[in-house]
């Protein structure tokens, strides 16, 4: 009766989490028990309230520009993505594009832990992200810090959330450095 535990690569994508204590004793057979004490995790946990540990950390962000003669250059706008998630150390699985009609563009991840995304809107000088990401909050971080910099909005603001509890209603604004 092992705890199963899938979710997060933080743990591996698949974890069995045992606890086991060795003691020294000096017990003889005389004053043996024969009561059994928890050994499998679930016993262990039955009754007691267990520290939340995020599923993922989802981020969204608001990129303004002055000129949208980058927001115009698809090439520059992927490259830039891209760029942001491997040198995170995200790995990316697969990756969809799209080009709308007259401007405005579309890049979306698929990655080894969730998804990442990224639209622009030339016309008003405008780029929206949101990254959901199954693996340490900081990989996330550098990723956004990374597109800022390549990128290098106006102003840039984001927010993020962790993502498994009750509420979602708990966004926290956070300060992106380039």
């Amino acid at each position: 009766n092992f705890n199963h535990y899938a979710g997060a690569s933080i743990i591996g994508q698949f974890s069995h989490l045992y606890y086991l204590q060795s003691v020294i004793t000096t017990n003889t057979p005389s004053n043996y028990t024969y009561e059994s004490q928890p050994l499998y995790t679930s016993e262990l946990k039955n009754g007691r309230e267990l520290t939340f540990r995020p599923i993922g950390y989802h981020f969204t962000g608001e990129m303004r520009f002055t000129s949208k003669e980058i927001l115009m250059d698809n090439k520059t706008i992927f490259q830039a993505f891209l760029d942001s998630l491997t040198s995170a150390e995200l790995t990316v699985i697969d990756i969809y594009n799209h080009n709308y009609y007259p401007f405005g563009y579309s890049v979306i991840a698929i990655l080894e832990t969730s998804h990442a995304a990224l639209h622009t809107w030339p016309e008003h000088g405008y780029a929206s992200i949101d990254f959901f990401i199954c693996d340490e909050f900081q990989k996330g971080l550098k990723a956004i810090s990374i597109l800022k910099q390549l990128l290098n909005p106006k102003t840039m603001k984001c927010f993020y959330i962790e993502r498994g509890k009750e509420s979602t209603d708990n966004y926290k604004a956070i300060e992106i450095q380039s």
